[in-house]
């Protein structure tokens, strides 16, 4: 998730939270319809992130919560990663599904089980202190600083480098290591080796600064069984590179394991995406320059049910339109530019 400029003055702070700032309920914050209040830690990079999501991206949060309604249940898990400050892990685990949180950054770990513990959730999340990679044992563990919680930091796992993905971003981090913040040293872990043979990944959240093509090569088994059967990822090729991929070399990973899936990019007109390189210059990246962030991907044998509309399952029953079409006019009514139609 990149920051705005709106937000970069608390995006990136290091300030730690204590239980004495207390709590906010972010979905009352967000005006988000959820089965009950969220607490979170009220904290800057809580706030920076809940500024963000109001702006840009109330159609990953309408599609999220469609999911978390219809598909997501104890045996069909979220995966959160990287789950930063745990918005997202805290709406699913209100819509009681099973929840497998990813994070490297040990300060985002402590704001997440502070509202688990807060909201009596800490059953539905398994909260991990951890690295996705390609593989379980191919890196050593990377040493991150305790002391952040950044929604834009990069784990440059070739070289060992904490950076960030903004050059905002990276000055504030030189200024932690010129403070020789304390580090804890974490491992990388597969999404292969944290779901189990039985389970089902109905929706995967995948956000970690470029690093996404070896996190789907580390999943290539449960994505090959049918085992995860969506998925919501943020695309920016731009910043493979820091990784040491090329963009020819990031697509050819994701088209080789998403062969069969259907995908969008998350923004208006909603157009089919591809991954190619005219695809990326069409709907996401021109030059350096951002058109839209994030893919919505929908796998085989979920297609015939469930056709993709701009984000979201397509509804089949009456009831489930009427709440849709009443979900839509509130949106419209505060002001929001979402969708307001749907395609028969």
């Amino acid at each position: 998730m990149a920051a705005s400029a709106s937000t970069r003055g608390t995006y990136l702070s290091l300030k730690q939270w204590a239980p004495s700032d207390g709590f906010v309920d972010a979905a009352a914050l967000l005006n988000v319809t959820s089965p009950r209040p969220i607490f979170m830690a009220n904290s800057e990079p809580l706030m920076s992130t809940l500024d963000f999501l109001a702006k840009h991206e109330r159609n990953i949060i309408r599609t999220m919560q469609q999911v978390f309604r219809t598909h997501c249940k104890r045996d069909r898990l979220f995966l959160d990663s990287g789950a930063n400050d745990g918005f997202w892990s805290m709406l699913a685990a209100s819509h009681n599904c099973g929840v497998i949180a990813v994070e490297p950054q040990a300060h985002c770990i402590d704001l997440l089980r502070a509202a688990l513990e807060r909201n009596r959730m800490r059953n539905n999340v398994t909260l991990l202190n951890r690295l996705l990679a390609a593989g379980d044992a191919a890196k050593p563990p990377m040493k991150v600083p305790i002391d952040q919680c950044h929604g834009t930091a990069q784990f440059l796992a070739d070289r060992g480098v904490v950076s960030d993905a903004t050059a905002y971003g990276r000055r504030i981090r030189k200024g932690a290591d010129a403070r020789q913040s304390k580090t804890r040293a974490v491992p990388f872990v597969s999404v292969d080796s944290l779901v189990d043979r039985g389970q089902t990944i109905a929706l995967w959240h995948l956000d970690v600064e470029g690093a996404e093509p070896f996190a789907l090569r580390g999943a290539a088994k449960a994505i090959r069984e049918r085992r995860v059967q969506r998925l919501l990822m943020e695309v920016m090729p731009s910043r493979w590179q820091a990784h040491g991929l090329s963009l020819q070399g990031g697509l050819d990973i994701a088209a080789n394991l998403l062969r069969g899936w259907e995908c969008i990019t998350m923004c208006e007109p909603w157009p089919r995406f591809s991954w190619t390189t005219k695809s990326v210059h069409s709907n996401l990246e021109t030059g350096r320059k951002s058109i839209c962030q994030d893919v919505y991907c929908v796998g085989p044998g979920k297609q015939r049910t469930e056709r993709l509309l701009y984000g979201r399952q397509v509804p089949t029953h009456e009831a489930e339109i009427e709440e849709m079409r009443i979900d839509l006019l509130r949106e419209t009514l505060r002001g929001d530019t979402l969708i307001s139609q749907f395609v028969p």
